[in-house]
């Protein structure tokens, strides 16, 4: 093993024996005494050693010192007298030898320019950075030759160039692997240097840019505003931060960046801009996506609440309806053909059927209203329908069919679809205020080869094949203020209508699972396109025989258990006016104790769905505890399905939904009573 003392005495016996080869040139050697010791004196001379900080050193063939001038002990603390007869390399770095022996072999080949820095050990014991050049080589009185060089302390000097190659070390390492530009431009702006990651981000080498046209790849919308604070960053040389603005990647596409920068006075003179320059199209796009993935958040959030309020205010609105409907439709049973009173009876009937239409549109927005899914043709829909859509239409309009016939059929309920083409061909209608103007009604099949974003529903449509129905029209189009609105409950542009057509298609769309776009113009027309997926088509399976019902008019005790005391009352006459005994409860605690305590001769239970206090479930329970086959037919004012999800399980007798003809409520009373011994 080579130790390091071995490596040492190894490089010390190449220096003795480098000192003791004989000079290529005689013109370096003297036998006079050496004009440096004959200034030693001059106190001039030892002024210009100290004040460089330098040392002139004699050193003969084996290296020891035999003279060293007096300025040595500022450089490193030993008085000459402690450093004659003492060898030069003991205080020499051991891994600095051979840079020692390099000079030495540079002096003996007679080159002039020999250098050498190494380390010297203080008397500290700290190391100094120490230059030293080879003055001369001389032969001495006793014949051998001697060596002088000329030293001085380069320690700050070493420390100080270290430091800043350690600065720029670090600043490329920071430059390399930021994300950031940095581009140091003329005060004209022309490009004088960028860093190499400008090839990754805009697709240009450094090479492309330098001397560049100023601004040239700046968006010309940005940049008026980029020269602005670019010219008075350099006249002010004051720190600037450029906005966001937009620059052309090398592939043609603009890319959004964000600069911070200062200008300054280069070493050279001339005026200089520095800026460090971000790519934040990723972080725009992301803040952009963020934004409208809140306002749809905040859309859904908004829809539902309206929902909910739409649902509850039909619920109520239909208890309201029953008794009017009811009553109605028993006064004309009751007064004759020619009675003065049946026209007034026969107008409340036809308003009261109107506003039970009004609270199905509100509960088909909430997407709460019945829905009877079935195959349904578009085209075929469309066409039936299209007596009915010429009515609503003015004579000034041309409406127009293109209806593809080999549409795939959609899964829905027909009524449901049909309400949603008659109330956007009525918008469309609407749009045309009685002008001249061209209506088009169109299906057709979609196929989307990328998700897409459309007005419902809040998030990206997936890619496929979808049925589309399509109005649009040639009318007075919508801002975009009308079109954030559009689909709101009883919002309305018009001095008359209820608001309620849109809103209602959004609620049948969202209960099938279907969607909607929106494309229009103020002044042109809008487009309304709406996307169903295909329905997988089954084949129709014969209808199960039925048994023929009985034609048994037997009298009945039906138990009506309403906390609606209007509605409770009709449902009450309307049974009674058939034939049925009735029993009244106005709330589910009173219902169930009127029925555990006369169940043996109550045949059957109308209850109402939702009642304060004990609820339409908990009253169902309770008299299922006390006869588990007692007949319960469930009174909403919501639609069956809606209604019938709290009840789940629980084997209802019958349905009967609020606002409801007499004929109605009877006929479903009866099939029940029918059926109790199936």
């Amino acid at each position: 093993m080579v130790t390091k003392n071995t490596t040492r005495d190894r490089l010390v016996a190449e220096l003795t024996a480098e000192r003791r080869r004989t000079p290529t040139t005689r013109q370096s050697e003297s036998h006079v005494t050496p004009w440096f010791r004959s200034l030693e004196n001059d106190e001039q001379f030892r002024q210009l050693l100290e004040h460089m900080r330098a040392v002139i050193t004699e050193v003969d063939t084996e290296g020891r010192v035999t003279y060293v001038s007096s300025t040595v002990e500022a450089v490193s603390g030993f008085a000459p007298e402690e450093l004659i007869g003492r060898t030069t390399d003991d205080s020499i770095h051991t891994d600095d030898l051979p840079e020692l022996l390099s000079l030495q072999q540079d002096v003996t080949k007679g080159r002039p320019s020999a250098r050498a820095v190494f380390r010297s050990r203080h008397k500290d014991g700290l190391w100094r950075w120490v230059e030293t050049s080879a003055a001369t080589r001389f032969t001495a009185a006793d014949g051998t030759i001697h060596s002088v060089t000329f030293s001085r302390d380069v320690t700050e000097v070493k420390q100080a160039m270290d430091a800043l190659r350690e600065s720029e070390e670090r600043y490329r390492i920071v430059v390399e692997s930021s994300d950031s530009i940095v581009v140091e431009s003329d005060p004209i702006g022309r490009t004088v240097f960028v860093t190499p990651n400008i090839e990754d981000l805009l697709g240009y080498t450094p090479e492309q840019l330098i001397d560049v046209e100023p601004f040239q790849l700046i968006h010309p919308d940005d940049r008026p505003r980029l020269v602005e604070q670019f010219q008075k960053a350099v006249e002010t040389l004051a720190t600037s931060r450029l906005d966001a603005y937009r620059v052309r990647h090398a592939d043609g596409s603009w890319r959004w960046f964000q600069s911070a920068g200062i200008g300054y006075r280069h070493a050279s003179g001339e005026i200089r801009f520095l800026n460090v320059t971000r790519d934040i199209t990723n972080v725009l796009s992301e803040a952009k996506r963020r934004r409208e993935f809140d306002a749809r958040l905040q859309q859904t959030q908004r829809l539902e609440s309206l929902g909910i309020m739409a649902g509850g205010v039909a619920h109520d609105f239909n208890n309201l309806l029953t008794p009017i409907l009811g009553d109605a439709t028993l006064a004309l049973s009751d007064v004759p053909a020619d009675s003065p009173l049946r026209p007034h009876l026969e107008r409340i009937q036809r308003t009261a059927r109107r506003a039970a239409e009004l609270t199905r549109q509100m509960l088909a927005y909430a997407g709460a209203d019945e829905i009877e899914s079935e195959p349904v043709v578009l085209p075929s829909l469309v066409h039936d329908m299209s007596r009915l859509l010429e009515t609503v239409v003015s004579a000034k309009t041309v409406l127009e069919y293109d209806l593809s016939p080999d549409t795939p059929p959609v899964l829905g309920d027909p009524g449901q679809l049909t309400q949603v083409v008659m109330n956007l061909l009525t918008n469309a209608a609407e749009a045309l205020e009685d002008s001249d103007g061209r209506i088009v009604v169109r299906t057709r099949t979609l196929d989307l080869e990328d998700e897409k974003t459309v007005a419902y529903p809040e998030s990206p449509l997936p890619a496929g094949r979808y049925v589309a129905l399509e109005v649009e029209d040639t009318g007075c189009g919508m801002t975009p203020e009308t079109m954030r609105r559009i689909f709101d409950p009883f919002f309305t542009t018009k001095f008359t209508g209820r608001g309620l057509g849109l809103a209602a298609v959004l609620g049948i769309l969202r209960a099938h699972g279907g969607a909607i776009d929106i494309v229009s113009t103020p002044d042109l027309g809008t487009r309304f396109q709406v996307l169903f997926p295909p329905a997988e088509v089954r084949a129709n399976r014969p209808a199960e025989d039925q048994e023929p019902q009985s034609d048994r008019t037997e009298t009945a005790t039906v138990l009506v258990i309403d906390d609606d005391q209007d509605s409770r009352e009709i449902t009450a006459d309307c049974l009674r006016h058939a034939g049925l005994e009735v029993i009244s409860a106005e709330d589910g605690e009173i219902g169930a104790e009127i029925f555990r305590v006369r169940s043996d001769e109550i045949h059957i239970v109308v209850l109402d769905s939702t009642m304060p206090g004990l609820s339409g479930p908990d009253t169902f329970d309770r008299i299922r505890a006390v006869q588990p086959d007692a007949r319960i037919v469930l009174m909403s004012g919501y639609a069956k399905k809606s209604a019938s999800e709290t009840f789940a399980h629980k084997s209802l007798a019958g349905f009967v939904r609020k606002p409801y003809l007499p004929d109605d409520l009877v006929t479903t009373v009866r099939s029940a009573l029918e059926n109790r011994d199936a």
